[in-house]
């Protein structure tokens, strides 16, 4: 009997004829096993992968951390309001291997059919300013997509999970895969609060637009540090005349100002700031004491008059005016925080803050109406100091 040099077998057929060999006196040459272990990378050797349908798509599942070999290095932050993550990875070719297929529960290399590609992305999830929205009821969720051909959009509901401030978003990472026609334009889109950003899933590169330009604050975050941690202004205060007598108070307002917000472009009460600025948003921690306690002085705040914002020798930013405006009985109350907003440009570095309490004043009594009031002798403010410092992300 004649045989090949080299016959692969499985090991059942080669023991089969090595039984016959014996009773047939006949020679062989090495026997080369076929081996049936999988390959440990995945990889159909000599294969090209599973060819996948022109509508493919796939996200990933769970919350592992995600990797895109094949893809070039992006980095850019796409963020707004309600979603921030950073693009990671992309990815446009005829197929993908088995590491980045089996992240989507592909059990082998994945193939894009003729005259279409696969595109593939990874994005690593940040931290909303706002959160996700998800506890107004979804009412301010950002809608992400991917919007091929500018005509079809496939939506990636809560591409990252729930956000908890506490402890940010449920999956850290996030793997999506598709398949397009060659050469069809295919974006990332996130539309949140009546804006869309946009960026080229292709090149990685975003669409600079007016929407790209308002959401600038959001990718480009700047910590504020205040120099003085907390201030007391005090003020004498007289009524007018009742009973032929005035009455005399002395006010005291304690400001601890938390910049912790730092500059956003978009705030629930006041909307998108105007274009090239920015929302400065201050927490005061406000306490407020009149001494005596009677009769009670009622202090109307007029807070655009009463907090102002200036960068060097510009011109001075009055504040914003609250909603409902707020008195200093609410604020010992703690029926409402003196909270306090500046639209200010992009680019100041430091600035200062101060503070000059004016408004409506009156003095209240059980047993008469309220009279007029009006804060006596010269007039004083406290001030104080912000740094901007753009933050590493």
């Amino acid at each position: 009997m004649n045989y090949p040099d080299c016959v692969p077998l499985t090991r059942r057929s080669a023991l089969a004829l090595l039984a016959v060999s014996g009773l047939t006196g006949c020679s062989f040459s090495p026997i080369v096993w076929e081996s049936t272990e999988a390959n440990p990378d995945g990889e159909e050797s000599g294969a090209a992968g599973k060819e996948v349908r022109p509508d493919y798509f796939a996200q990933s599942p769970d919350s592992d951390a995600r990797t895109l070999d094949e893809g070039a290095m992006s980095s850019q932050w796409v963020s707004t309001p309600h979603f921030d993550a950073r693009l990671d990875r992309t990815f446009v070719g005829a197929e993908l291997g088995a590491k980045t297929s089996r992240q989507v529960r592909e059990p082998t290399p994945i193939r894009a059919p003729e005259g279409h590609e696969l595109v593939a992305f990874t994005m690593e999830a940040g931290s909303p300013v706002f959160g996700d929205g998800g506890k107004d009821g979804g009412e301010h969720v950002a809608q992400v997509a991917i919007e091929v051909n500018e005509a079809i959009k496939l939506p990636l509901t809560a591409p990252f999970g729930v956000f908890s401030p506490a402890e940010g978003y449920a999956r850290p990472w996030a793997l999506v895969i598709l398949c397009v026609r060659q050469g069809e334009s295919v974006k990332l889109a996130v539309r949140d609060e009546g804006k869309t950003v946009r960026v080229d899933l292709r090149t990685g590169a975003p669409e600079v637009d007016a929407d790209w330009a308002a959401t600038r604050g959001f990718r480009e975050r700047v910590t504020i540090g205040v120099s003085e941690t907390s201030a007391v202004l005090r003020r004498d205060i007289q009524t007018d005349k009742v009973n032929d007598q005035v009455q005399r108070s002395n006010f005291r307002l304690g400001l601890k100002p938390d910049a912790g917000g730092g500059l956003v472009p978009w705030l629930t009460t006041e909307g998108w700031a105007p274009d090239g600025s920015q929302w400065l948003y201050v927490k005061m921690n406000a306490l407020v004491t009149f001494t005596p306690a009677t009769p009670a002085i009622i202090l109307t705040l007029d807070v655009p008059r009463s907090f102002v914002y200036q960068a060097g020798t510009s011109t001075p930013i009055e504040a914003q005016p609250l909603e409902g405006g707020i008195t200093t009985e609410q604020i010992q109350r703690e029926s409402k925080t003196l909270d306090v907003t500046w639209s200010i440009p992009d680019g100041d570095t430091e600035a200062r803050l101060t503070c000059n309490p004016v408004g409506r004043m009156v003095a209240r009594y059980t047993d008469h109406p309220d009279v007029a009031a009006q804060f006596i002798g010269a007039p004083q403010q406290v001030m104080f100091r912000l740094k901007f410092t753009p933050m590493e992300r």
